[in-house]
């Protein structure tokens, strides 16, 4: 019998994490949790997720941090983590890039989104992974210089990724755009039919 796929969330909010916890159960996956970087790293010391899906921003040890600290160690280097933010610019993506993270996902974000970034990363390869070697990129933004060490398919994936959110929001956009041309119109509407009502009947002669 096959073992069940765990994956661990990281997430202070108790809230969110449940949320996230309930959809994941709801596919068949088994779900872990841990409420901040720290106590991630020590559940991993005696257990091994398939996959870590977390948040960034947390007390004790941030999302950065936790990822950080799972790639420079030799024994969960190849876990897959997956990060989930608030804010995408491009500082954010380096940032993501820098820390190790495989792929990450802008909140908010649809549920089937989400389970076609879990499955890509669960799902088995048919052919055999080769070692890619780490490239260095320094690059500076904002007045600040940024040094990057990353193999070229997570840069790859989080240029994709990159690629996809902007898609959504600029879809995002155009709807909401769409949208509020058709609130003008109909307020419009409604405005040349108050004014024909309003207009004094002609008294008869």
């Amino acid at each position: 019998m096959q073992e069940p796929i765990t994956i661990l969330i990281v997430e202070d909010s108790s809230i969110q994490a449940l949320r996230l916890r309930r959809v994941l159960e709801q596919q068949g996956w088994q779900v872990a949790v841990a409420g901040n970087g720290r106590e991630a790293l020590t559940y991993l010391k005696n257990n091994r997720p398939a996959l870590v899906i977390s948040d960034i921003f947390m007390p004790e040890m941030n999302g950065y941090e936790m990822c950080q600290a799972i790639k420079q160690d030799p024994e969960l280097r190849s876990l897959p983590v997956l990060l989930l933010t608030t804010v995408v610019d491009v500082e954010d993506v380096f940032l993501i890039l820098r820390a190790g993270a495989d792929d990450y996902m802008a909140k908010p974000y649809g549920n089937e989104d989400l389970f076609a970034s879990v499955r890509s990363f669960l799902t088995p390869r048919t052919l055999p992974m080769t070692e890619e070697k780490d490239e260095s990129l320094s690059v500076t933004l904002t007045g600040r210089v940024y040094e990057v060490t990353a193999d070229r398919r997570q840069m790859l994936r989080l240029l994709l990724s990159t690629y996809r959110q902007n898609v959504e929001q600029n879809r995002g956009l155009v709807s909401a755009q769409r949208e509020i041309a058709d609130l003008r119109q109909q307020v419009q509407e409604l405005t040349r039919l108050l004014e024909e009502q309003s207009v004094p009947a002609t008294a008869p002669v």
